[in-house]
């Protein structure tokens, strides 16, 4: 079973922009920790490191699907 060349670059430019979205998702989700200057010496609460988390998991799952696509884009 073949793939079109067209369907398959469809594919590569959508998991593309699906990854770079997931990225943006953990900027957005990273600006909900407050900084050190805010918390003054109080230290991260669980809600706090689950969002830390969350973020770094956004931010792993958007490189890996550019990558991803960028693997199967080149020849």
């Amino acid at each position: 079973m073949k793939i079109d060349s067209g369907m398959l670059a469809n594919i590569i430019v959508g998991v593309f922009f699906c990854g770079a979205y997931l990225q943006y998702r953990g900027f957005k989700v990273m600006q909900l920790v407050p900084t050190i200057a805010d918390r003054k010496e109080r230290s991260l609460s669980r809600n706090e490191i689950l969002t830390l988390i969350a973020s770094a998991a956004y931010f792993l799952l958007g490189t890996w699907f550019e990558g991803f696509s960028l693997i199967h884009a080149l020849p």
